[in-house]
């Protein structure tokens, strides 16, 4: 009967081309992915290793040509030629009509003309030449465009959003004598087309990456320059700046980093108000199974204190079991910054359990929470406008928030064609005083998140996949229930087609109401060198007050994009 029920909403899904903005729940395969993504990006390829081969005995069928791939690709920048070999060829073994077997392909290739060079050079005494058939850039050139337009009860229309975007995206590895340079560089432009409310023009360029880096072939020695990020060094998002690494052994490395925090993407150059030095050390498989990172950082602002942390991360990963821990204390302010535990268990009968308790400042304790709220662009023009040192760092542990969020999720699959996965979510922000001419936060009570999802594969044909939900929400002043559909179809090798549609209804404490409901449609195409993808859809909005008759609003939008890998 469920089945049934199943496969006849994701038939009308489909046909009504409809739309769902569901909250995606991050499963631990999901999970998996993102920290290899992110090892890989930042070059960490001893992490991305170890992380992809646990994904790939671990995780889902879905990740297991990522796996499988990346797992080449690592091997490759790790200089282990042979196991990177055997992984192209496992792919290619496994999925020979993937779209990105001819990518997989053309790696095998280049590295087997690798090895025949290196065979070549140890037969050709005294060449003195390094080949430098490790080299390669690759990226992407994007582009997109946002329009999203509002019809009010009156039936009056503007637009709300039409906002096209382009980025270039390159990463390069070369190889030298002894050592090898990698460059990264990310930056776009955002233009907004909007004639009216030019007060709020969202035209600017973006930089998100812009690094150069050296490391020697023993990974003793590396250096990074440049616009990046940095995880687990006590930083928090990116940086202009110097990191510098030195391998104590091969599975511990001491790293130096100085820098200057960035704010937002939109800044371009390098903002010198605030400065930062650290130190790290690094273990891999302190104990069995058992990595850990511990870190000291002194951050400065103008001439003030901004931030003093020490701290650490650890994860321990081993049958099933998984365990993220991260602390983070600021010695200046006396105040814990951060405390996160974070874990999952896989059960003999395939249950799934996930957990996370996370403690943070909101945002993190530092001198500069003190512009909060306040006309200001920087600290010194809070101490030119009579503000004491002493009325900066009160205001600025005022400004900080605190927040408290527990997450438990289960999951299991329950055969073939259908899986179940349920998550409660508790969260509590504290309030802050009213101080420095600025308004005091209330605080208010915990909010609770329940969700409950019933997902199916191949419902009536090899190519689908529909997943059907129920959200649940007590927030601080208003309760909402959602319930959301979807359906994907994949049309060819190439082409796929999504339809998605959610109802929301929420209740507020002053006895007012509002519905809404989305659908909408997405079709996507993407080979080894495209990405396009198309979607369109609409939000219906019903108010309802006992002051005031019943308000309509309607917001109809248009997606469109395209990358170019090269």
């Amino acid at each position: 009967m469920m089945q049934n029920i199943l496969r006849l909403s994701s038939l009308i899904l489909l046909l009504l081309a409809s739309s769902v903005y569901g909250a995606e729940q991050l499963t631990e395969s999901q999970r998996l992915r993102q920290q290899a993504e992110t090892a890989l990006t930042d070059g960490n390829y001893k992490q991305a290793i170890s992380t992809l081969t646990k994904l790939l005995n671990k995780g889902s069928l879905e990740h297991r040509p990522f796996a499988i791939e990346y797992l080449g690709v690592a091997r490759e920048k790790n200089r282990q030629l042979a196991f990177a070999k055997q992984y192209y060829q496992q792919f290619l073994s496994e999925y020979p009509d993937s779209e990105h077997s001819g990518r997989v392909k053309a790696r095998l290739d280049a590295l087997i003309g690798i090895q025949t060079i290196s065979n070549q050079k140890k037969l050709k005494a005294g060449s003195g030449k390094s080949s430098r058939s490790t080299n390669y850039t690759r990226g992407s050139i994007s582009a997109d465009y946002r329009r999203s337009e509002l019809v009010d009860d009156n039936g009056d229309q503007r637009t709300t959003i039409s906002l096209a975007s382009v980025y270039f995206d390159v990463q390069g590895h070369y190889q030298l004598q002894d050592s090898s340079i990698k460059i990264q560089f990310s930056g776009g432009h955002y233009e907004d087309f909007r004639d009216e409310d030019s007060y709020l023009d969202a035209s600017n360029d973006r930089l998100r990456y812009a690094t150069v880096g050296w490391e020697s072939n023993d990974k003793t020695y590396s250096a990074d320059i440049g616009r990046m990020r940095s995880r687990g060094k006590g930083i928090f998002g990116r940086f202009d700046g110097l990191v510098l690494g030195y391998g104590v052994t091969d599975k511990q490395k001491l790293n130096f980093t100085m820098g200057y925090p960035v704010a937002s993407t939109k800044e371009l150059s390098v903002d010198p108000e605030r400065v930062f030095v650290g130190l790290s050390y690094d273990w891999q498989d302190l104990f069995e199974d058992f990595d850990i990172s511990l870190f000291a950082l002194n951050q400065t602002i103008d001439d003030l204190t901004d931030r003093q942390a020490v701290g650490g991360e650890f994860k321990y990963s081993n049958q099933g079991v998984s365990i993220f821990g991260l602390i983070d204390y600021d010695l200046y302010f006396s105040e814990l910054n951060a405390l996160m535990f974070s874990g999952s268990y896989v059960g003999d009968n395939s249950m799934r359990y996930n957990w996370a308790i996370n403690q943070r400042k909101s945002p993190y304790i530092s001198t500069r929470n003190a512009l909060v709220g306040q006309a200001s662009d920087s600290i010194e023009e809070l101490q030119e406008t009579f503000f004491t040192d002493d009325e900066i760092f009160d205001s600025a542990v005022d400004r900080t928030l605190e927040s408290t969020t527990a997450t438990f999720q289960v999951s299991k699959p329950l055969n073939e064609t259908f899986d179940l996965s349920s998550s409660i979510t508790w969260m509590d922000i504290s309030g802050a005083p009213e101080s420095g001419g600025v308004a005091e936060i209330v605080d208010t009570d915990g909010q609770i998140y329940f969700n409950i999802y019933l997902g199916a594969k191949q419902l009536y044909s090899d190519n689908d996949s529909s997943q059907i939900g129920i959200r649940v929400s007590n927030l601080a002043t208003s309760d909402v229930w959602s319930i959301f559909a979807n359906s994907q179809y994949k049309l060819s090798q190439a082409w796929k087609i999504k339809a998605k549609l959610r109802y929301d209804d929420r209740l507020t404490d002053n006895g007012s109401e509002q519905q809404n409901i989305s659908p909408g449609i997405r079709l996507q195409y993407q080979d080894k060198s495209h990405y396009f993808y198309t979607e369109a859809g609409a939000i219906f909005y019903t108010n309802q007050s006992a002051l005031f008759d019943e308000i309509s609003t309607d917001i109809y939008y248009l997606y469109l994009g395209y990358r170019y890998y090269f």
